[in-house]
Parts: structure tokens; C-alpha cells; sequence
């Protein structure tokens, strides 16, 4: 509860940078699988900060944080279950391949599976901010669901995500809501120097952040490296959203 309550007190981006450090996974080499290692607790708290940065971005991401959401909370059944197996992500995966579960739709293995492209997307978005920090925000979050997230969506995750064919599908099935709504909604979304400044801490600025930003995704990338490895290790890495 403590270690809880002083992550509050930080900005996200100094809560991950420090996650990030104590997060040691350990990869399978070769086919020796069974040495793999990802612990359960420090992933999941490191989803729920990136939750954190998902608000600040606004109604345009709703549908990707509620997936994040979800997932997050099902890894955490999971673990509540049998704290002391479940303690290792790898364990988790391994129990539903041998059941032959990974693939069913409420799978834990899909669970991290996402979480981790959602991971692929946070990191991919604070190098593009970190690069460019006068770029337009709307542009940067498309962007880079374009790369990492789209490839994985059927047509109506990804219309989900996109604000403009949220209208159509909206005025389709929700004749109810309006066109100013959504456009109100879109209004929502802070242009880069807001979002920046929301990611600081108190007194803190810019360049230091941007400094920051680089560390995190400086970690983020070799991390989820290492992560994609294992999921390919358990023929996850190419499943698609149905």
C-alpha cells in the first residue's frame, strides 16, 4: 500500500523508469523454455501506469484503455488465484498451452498478449512526443496505433479506435448521439504541450521530461523485445483481435 501511495506522488513516466529497473525477465534460450521468467506483479503494475497515461490523452483513447483495463484485471484474477505459481507470467502461458486455452478468447495468455501491444503503443508514442514535442497530438496517437496496434485489429477494433469511422459506426447503432458529441469528444484530446505538461512533475520542466521520456522508452524497447521473444516461444505473437 505504501509503495502504492508514493507512485501517486510521482509523475508516470519516473513511476515506469523505476518499474522498468526492477523488472528482470528472464528469456528462454534456446529450448530451454522452462527457465523463462516474467514476473506477474511488477508487469501488471506497469500496465496500470500506463492506464494512467491513456487518461490524460483523452475520450479518443476509451476503447484502448477499457481493453487495457480488462486485461489487467484478468491477469490479476489470475494471480489471486495461486499467488505463488501464477507469481511468474511464463507459468501462466505454459498451463494454458499444455490445456490447450491460449487461443480462447478469455485466455490469460491473450490477456498479457494485448497488454503488451498496448505497451508496444505507449513506448512508440512517447519516442514520437520525445522526437517531435510541437507535434500534433491526434497525428502522433494515429500514427502510432497504425504501427503497432492496427495490424493486429479486424476492421471493427480498428474503426473503434478511429474517430472518424467511430461517427459512422455510432450513427449507426447509437442513433441517439449526435455529430456534436463525437466532436466535442475530439476537442477532448490535449494538443502535445498540454499532454506534456501533464506528464510532469511539479516544477519540472520540459527538457528534463524529455529526458525522462528517452530512459523509459530507452527500457521499454530491449524489455518488449524480450517479451515478444517469449510469446513467440508460445505461438501468441501473430494472433489477431476477432
Amino acid at each position: 500500500m505504501k509503495r502504492s501511495r508514493d507512485m501517486e506522488k510521482r509523475s508516470e513516466i519516473k513511476s515506469a523508469i523505476e518499474e522498468l529497473s526492477m523488472l528482470v525477465i528472464v528469456k528462454p534460450e534456446g529450448n530451454h523454455v522452462m527457465i523463462a521468467h516474467i514476473p506477474t506483479k511488477p508487469f501488471l503494475s506497469l500496465c496500470h501506469l500506463v492506464l494512467q497515461v491513456l487518461d490524460k490523452i483523452g475520450p479518443t483513447m476509451a476503447v484502448l484503455r477499457q481493453d487495457v483495463s480488462q486485461n489487467i484485471k484478468r491477469l490479476e484474477v489470475m494471480h489471486e488465484l495461486n499467488p505463488s505459481m501464477n507469481s511468474n507470467l511464463v507459468e501462466i502461458l505454459k498451463s494454458e498451452a499444455s490445456k490447450g486455452k491460449s487461443r480462447k478468447r478469455s485466455s490469460c495468455s491473450k490477456a498479457f498478449l494485448w497488454l503488451t501491444r498496448s505497451l508496444d503503443f505507449s513506448s512508440a508514442l512517447l519516442k514520437s512526443l520525445e522526437n517531435d514535442p510541437k507535434k500534433d497530438m491526434e497525428q502522433i496517437v494515429q500514427e502510432c496505433y497504425d504501427v503497432t496496434l492496427s495490424p493486429w485489429h479486424g476492421w471493427i477494433s480498428s474503426a473503434a479506435f478511429r474517430l472518424r469511422s467511430v461517427t459512422k459506426i455510432v450513427q449507426l447503432v447509437l442513433a441517439e448521439l449526435t455529430e456534436i458529441v463525437l466532436q466535442v469528444a475530439k476537442k477532448l484530446v490535449p494538443d502535445s504541450k498540454t499532454f506534456m505538461d501533464l506528464l510532469k512533475e511539479k516544477d519540472e520542466n520540459c527538457e528534463t521530461l524529455k529526458e525522462k521520456m528517452q530512459i523509459l522508452v530507452s527500457l521499454l524497447v530491449p524489455f518488449l523485445e524480450d517479451v515478444h521473444c517469449i510469446l513467440k516461444v508460445y505461438n501468441l505473437d501473430r494472433i489477431k483481435s476477432t
